[in-house]
């Protein structure tokens, strides 16, 4: 994966600050429902002296929503490229002993310096990730920005958010495009294809998805639908033999069938079908994913390749994760 380069003129350090901050503010308050509950204290209520003020080691001071807060200039260097250019090269900042911060909000900034300060160190959790990312890929904190895309994969990929809305998913999938989240964006972009035209091209607009993911969500949602009717063409030629009508009986022959295929992709497809026709959680369902890793024991070199597996619908992505050995990328 490629990260953003060091700054070829001060400029380039700009991107985001140079946003429709309204926009990305917005996205992330609407974002937050989907985290752990946290709570916006008043200003006033906030604690800035940890930064260098208490250890009396600050030397410049950053004013945020009109809070100041003293902090060390070489702390701030040292972790950030775009910190180094501002307070060192020949920027207006330079000499100055307040430096203004706008359209920075204090709510994100200082779990931002927390996570960089090196005696403080918070962990990124998935309370704070999505305001802690725009800051990090801002000043270009790279671990940082990483650690926080890992931990947006993490919750939006736990099984109890499979109920994530279209809506949700597309505000995390801006957020993606915004920081240049790439792992994030492509895994968006693979949930948001799971859902109707409808729903994609209302968020899709509202949210001002970009081309190139709008192209990917689609062609996802259409290999999704090619496979839906491989598999469909294949229990009706299953079933046909020679004759217009089939009973219950001649299916439920069929289905026996496919769990007993001795390939891994025949074995694949009667558990899509079985997934489909029968649900989720039945009994009948429930014994075509035991053919399926029972099969993939045998055959490991047979497994499908990870790209196979994400138009499938998330929960059956989640069954064979847990099923398949060494299969881990959902």
């Amino acid at each position: 994966m490629d990260y953003p380069k060091p700054f070829a003129a001060p400029n380039t350090t700009r991107a985001i600050a140079a946003m429709d901050h309204s926009m990305l503010d917005d996205l992330l308050d609407d974002l937050k429902p989907f985290a752990a509950p946290t709570t916006r204290r008043a200003n006033a209520a906030i604690d800035v002296s940890m930064f260098g003020q208490s250890s009396g080691l600050a030397d410049v001071t950053l004013i945020v929503e009109n809070v100041r807060i003293p902090v060390i200039k070489a702390t701030l260097m040292v972790t950030s490229p775009v910190f180094r250019a501002m307070l060192q090269a020949d920027w207006k900042e330079k000499d100055q002993n307040e430096i203004q911060l706008p359209g920075k909000r204090l709510e994100s900034f200082i779990p931002f310096l927390r996570c960089i300060y090196p005696d403080l160190k918070d962990r990124v959790t998935a309370s704070n990730a999505a305001i802690i990312l725009p800051l990090a890929s801002e000043y270009q904190v790279v671990k940082l920005m990483e650690q926080c895309e890992d931990c947006l994969l993490f919750l939006i990929e736990q099984k109890e958010n499979l109920s994530m809305s279209c809506e949700s998913l597309c505000k995390y999938l801006k957020l993606a495009e915004i920081c240049d989240r790439q792992r994030l964006r492509e895994t968006c972009a693979v949930w948001v294809s799971t859902f109707s035209l409808s729903d994609r091209k209302c968020y899709i607009a509202q949210y001002k998805i970009s081309t190139q993911s709008e192209l990917q969500i689609s062609n996802l949602a259409c290999t999704r639908h090619e496979l839906f009717e491989a598999d469909v063409r294949t229990i009706l030629s299953e079933l046909s033999d020679g004759h217009t009508f089939w009973n219950e009986n001649q299916f439920d022959s069929c289905m026996t069938s496919f769990k007993r295929k001795q390939s891994v992709s025949e074995v694949f497809t009667g558990l899509r079908i079985a997934y489909y026709i029968f649900g989720w959680r039945s009994p009948k369902y429930g014994q075509h994913l035991e053919s399926m890793r029972n099969v993939c024991a045998k055959k490991p070199n047979d497994i499908p390749e990870h790209s196979e597996f994400e138009t499938l619908p998330n929960d059956l992505k989640f069954d064979l994760k847990e099923i398949i050995p060494g299969f881990r990328k959902i």
